[in-house]
């Protein structure tokens, strides 16, 4: 047994040095294809330090669909040093650990260093955010309680380890999990209730015995609203980057709030922190954030709101997954999947799932992504913002069929709810580059997209195709939230052609020219409405929705990038002749190299000073053999490299 554990080690060892003496060199920015077109996609994330079996079987078989998986571990809590070598292979074949906190708590962690670490020099006095050190257990600094953030008070009596109060304590949230008692100056921990007692511990988990105190004030708070300090914060995540250089694993830049009774997080907190002190890139707070292209946050913290929950692969069924995640993708979200290994019935069902839908999902060019891929993609980088964000009637990855819905929904669109509204046909008529249409005999909702993301703020173009008869026309209403102090904006067009007919939103024909979408928005939802039926059939199909290109001149503009791109070349695979083509933001010195598989320079195309544009050169293999090559563009900060095919 131990032999065949330590070569199942071995092989991942070698397969994972040997990827990174091939692809070390040319690993470096985002796939320009993901974030420039505004793609959603997926990234799975594993919790609590499972059984080191499960998580190289889940290496196993991301492996096989080319793609990685996080892992958010507590560093304290490593079993043994093989599950430690373990770690460290996972790591180096790709895949992602995330600070989970040494001991699954934030209110305290062990230490595995010298108690003098955390003293002040020469002293037996704690170090800035410790509170107290009781043996190795470091018990972090809490800030001030401010009573104006309780979520309730009373007046009770305070016996050895009980508060008793005339309350019902058993309708406490879940969440509601701190006692402050001004006379004492302390606050406590509720351990747990019963009727009109609550039996607490201290802040940091021990025993507690109080002076018997009669009929003195009490607050209750929310978790959320008693936090430790920022210097026990630092402490906290300085302990995990200890940890893992003492492991010999690479420190981990990616944070993850850990669930349970002690104090959770804000992302500007852990912006604050985490983001500008410690350089971590990424992570979760108590709050879950939308992880959507252009987020509206004014302090840039959104990617510290990356929390996972939005499918549920260890207890969904596959076809569920499929749902979820072919819609969100549709409109350009970023979902985290849900898993924990000791949860799980039966394994075996589960990995049969799991590569179920990762075949899916690799089928379908659907990304997977690990927390600081997409914290780079979403948060980082500039999307192209005249790319149609409006979904395709064209794409119905998950086959979403019903009664109402005979030839199913596109993804990103409602279902119907009855059979009046709009229903899905296909149309080889149509000029555009769909194939499918939404029809309707009657005044009613053709369909609907629901909270859509990737929107750019500021002026928009919209276009649609028509179709119908005299008298007919149709209604497309952009409602812009709840947050949004701006009123719906409506855009009237005709469909009384028998031929289809492309309106842009300057056709409106009830005066409204013009879709502003607010700054202060993140998502739009979209209605498409028969508002005034005659005759016939009405259809719909092609619409658009992008960035406004308001005059020549700033067409003239916009023909030079404002983004670096390197471009998959085509065609690929080739024999002997391929076209590869990049985009250049500025000025520079601009090199397009080719490599072979172990990262010997084969070829140059490019090595010269460009202005900013968009470039096309041709690289001819006909004296090299066949086998996977590499080419790489340099130009100023940016560094970009895909793999092309050669077939003879």
């Amino acid at each position: 047994m131990k032999f065949k554990y330590f070569s199942i080690i071995l092989f991942f060892i070698i397969s994972a040095l040997l990827t990174n003496s091939i692809n070390a060199k040319f690993i470096s920015t985002p796939d320009d294809s993901i974030y420039l077109k505004k793609k959603g996609g997926v990234c799975f994330r594993f919790d609590d330090n499972a059984p080191i079996a499960d998580y190289m079987r889940a290496a196993r078989l991301f492996a096989k669909y080319n793609a990685n998986f996080c892992m958010s571990l507590n560093f304290s809590m490593f079993s043994s040093q093989q599950y430690i070598d373990s770690i460290r292979v996972l790591q180096d074949m790709g895949n992602e650990i995330m600070d989970h906190t040494p001991n699954h708590r934030t209110n305290f962690f062990i230490t595995q260093f010298p108690i003098n670490d955390y003293l002040r020099p020469e002293t037996t006095i704690p170090i800035d955010g410790i509170d107290h050190i009781q043996n190795n257990k470091i018990c972090l600094e809490f800030e001030t309680i401010d009573t104006s953030n309780a979520v309730k008070s009373g007046v009770c009596d305070i016996f050895q380890n009980e508060l008793i109060s005339s309350n019902n304590f058993t309708e406490l949230a879940e969440s509601e999990i701190f006692v402050y008692i001004p006379i004492l100056n302390r606050i406590v921990l509720i351990d747990s209730v019963s009727f009109n007692k609550i039996f607490f511990l201290d802040i940091w988990n021990d025993k507690l015995i109080l002076p018997t105190t009669w009929q003195t004030k009490y607050f209750i708070f929310d978790q959320n609203d008693v936090q430790i300090s920022e210097n026990a914060l630092k402490l906290l995540a300085n302990e995990t980057t200890k940890l893992a250089n003492l492991f010999n694993i690479n420190p981990p830049n990616v944070w993850i709030q850990p669930g349970g009774k002690f104090p959770q997080f804000t992302k500007t907190k852990l912006g604050n922190i985490l983001g500008n002190e410690l350089n971590y890139v990424a992570g979760a707070a108590e709050n879950k954030g939308r992880q959507i292209y252009n987020e509206l946050d004014p302090n840039k913290n959104e990617k510290f709101e990356m929390q996972w929950g939005d499918f549920f692969d260890d207890t969904w069924t596959v076809e569920k997954c499929k749902n979820i995640i072919a819609d969100r993708t549709a409109k350009h979200y970023m979902q985290i999947s849900h898993a924990h290994f000791y949860a799980i019935d039966s394994i075996e069902h589960y990995f049969s799932k799991l590569d179920s839908l990762l075949s899916w999902l690799t089928e379908n060019n659907i990304p997977i992504k690990t927390y600081s891929q997409w914290a780079k993609y979403l948060y980082e980088e500039t999307p192209d913002p005249y790319v149609n964000i409006f979904p395709s009637l064209s794409t119905d990855l998950d086959k979403n069929i019903s009664d109402l819905d005979t030839n199913g929904v596109p993804d990103g669109y409602t279902q119907r709810y009855w059979s009046g509204q709009g229903n899905l046909i296909n149309d080889t008529t149509i000029t555009s580059a769909e194939k499918f249409a939404y029809s309707i005999s009657t005044s009613s909702r053709i369909c609907r997209v629901e909270n859509l993301a990737g929107i750019e703020k500021g002026k928009n173009d919209f276009k649609i195709y028509t179709k119908g008869n005299p008298g007919d026309s149709i209604e497309v209403v952009f409602s812009f939230g709840e947050y949004s102090k701006t009123n719906d904006a409506v855009f009237k067009f005709p469909a009384d052609s028998k031929d289809w007919v492309e309106y842009s939103i300057e056709q409106s024909s009830n005066g409204n020219t013009s879709l502003i979408i607010p700054e202060n928005v993140n998502f739009i939802t979209i209605d498409i409405f028969c508002s005034n039926y005659v005759s016939g059939e009405v259809r719909i199909t092609g619409m658009y929705l992008a960035k406004s290109r308001t005059s020549e001149t700033q067409t003239q503009v916009d023909k030079i990038p404002n983004y670096y791109a390197l471009n998959q070349n085509f065609p690929n695979p080739f024999n002997p002749e391929t076209k590869i083509s990049y985009s250049i933001a500025e000025n520079s010195n601009v090199t397009l190299k080719v490599y072979n598989i172990l990262g010997s320079e084969i070829a140059t195309l490019v090595n010269k000073k460009q202005n900013s544009g968009n470039y096309e050169v041709s690289f001819n293999a006909v004296n090299i053999s066949s086998g996977i090559y590499f080419y790489t563009l340099q130009s100023g900060n940016y560094t970009q490299t895909k793999k092309m095919v050669l077939v003879k």
